[in-house]
């Protein structure tokens, strides 16, 4: 079925029974804490190690680290205040996760830092959660699994939005071959069968948090002087198209996607990715790093997709975006319908949006 639009504040607060994942935007009013349910405080960082564990309605001082099967997070609140940051403020990465499930969930560091993922991991499904603040949104990996290996992901109905930007005086501080960070909404680095429907990411950076921090919000943006902030940076200025000014307002560039697909554990194959709403990135869904591995393996579906026009490459005129990139070999070998009710299309004007192959 093709995508229904839904204003992201239509549905009531706290009432998510009914939604269908798809059907209508993510937002402030349907993702995150439940509005009303009182959370108590945990100060400090949690492990859930008991198998069919149900942890809720809390407020979490720090970070999850989930190691056991069927593990349930629902209506809590992980801000990672007063931790060392590392890896994910919930961390699924445990060789013994196994069907975790995280709803009505809100990520969103107190301090944010370049370290900062939101969800990490594999065998999760996350539902109608609230993700800002952080680097990655969310990063899909199985470090414990034998090559290829099914991801066990399902990720519905979230809203990923306001990533931090960092910049470092040299390689490998706040990215391992970089001096920036490289923001994603979604970053998958291997597995099979993730099932990406009815989320909204923006990939835009968050403007006054981390190294991107202006004096000024409207164009021609201005930064705050370079190494004035207390961890020295920022170590470069906030790039432009050349001219002093942000094309129509565009800050995407080479550093960041809403989808970043590749082959850093295994590649990457027979993903659903349906009924999302994706804004900004230099290409929104960018799959060059993950080369096409032979053998008829299917990249996946993608359906109904709906962009913005806010990709930071840009063709003749501004209309001519990167806003699905597959790179690799893919061509024929995943469906992508271009014409009809099923194709991916600019939210704004409903044409058809170019596959790049």
């Amino acid at each position: 079925m093709p995508i229904a639009v839904t204003n992201r504040w239509s549905v009531p607060p706290g009432d998510r029974s009914t939604l269908v994942p798809g059907t209508y935007k993510p937002g402030p009013s349907n993702t995150g804490v439940l509005p009303g349910v009182v959370r108590t405080v945990a100060s400090g960082n949690v492990t859930l190690s008991t198998p069919g564990q149900v942890y809720e309605n809390v407020t979490v001082n720090g970070r999850i680290s989930v190691k056991a099967a069927n593990v349930t997070i629902r209506n809590v609140l992980v801000n990672g205040q007063g931790q060392t940051p590392a890896a994910g403020l919930i961390n699924c990465a445990n060789a013994a996760v196994s069907n975790c499930i995280i709803e009505d969930v809100t990520i969103a560091p107190n301090t944010p830092h370049w370290t900062w993922n939101g969800i990490v991991g594999h065998d999760f499904t996350v539902r109608r959660s609230d993700i800002s603040g952080t680097t990655d949104g969310i990063e899909v990996y199985n470090t414990s699994a034998a090559q290829p290996y099914a991801s066990g992901c399902v990720i519905e109905a979230n809203w990923i939005h306001d990533l931090v930007w960092w910049t470092a005086a040299t390689s490998g501080v706040v990215h391992t071959t970089d001096t920036e960070t490289h923001n994603d909404g979604i970053q998958h680095l291997g597995g099979t069968g993730t099932r990406i429907v009815g989320n909204f990411i923006d990939a835009a950076f968050s403007r006054q948090r981390g190294h991107w921090i202006t004096t000024t919000l409207t164009e021609p943006y201005s930064s705050v002087a370079l190494h004035s902030l207390p961890d020295g940076g920022p170590y470069q200025g906030i790039p432009d198209r050349g001219d002093g000014n942000e094309a129509n307002g565009r800050y995407n560039w080479d550093d960041d996607a809403c989808l970043m697909i590749g082959a850093n554990y295994g590649y990457t194959a027979a993903m659903v990715v349906e009924d999302n709403w994706f804004y900004g990135g230099n290409f929104s869904v960018n799959a060059g790093g993950n080369p096409y591995p032979g053998s008829g393996v299917n990249l996946g579906s993608f359906k109904r997709n709906r962009f913005d026009r806010k990709q930071g490459s840009q063709g003749a005129g501004g209309n001519n975006t990167y806003t699905l990139a597959l790179l690799g070999n893919w061509a024929g070998h995943c469906d992508i319908p271009l014409t009809g009710s099923d194709a991916n299309v600019y939210e704004n004007d409903g044409a058809y949006i170019t596959v790049r192959t």
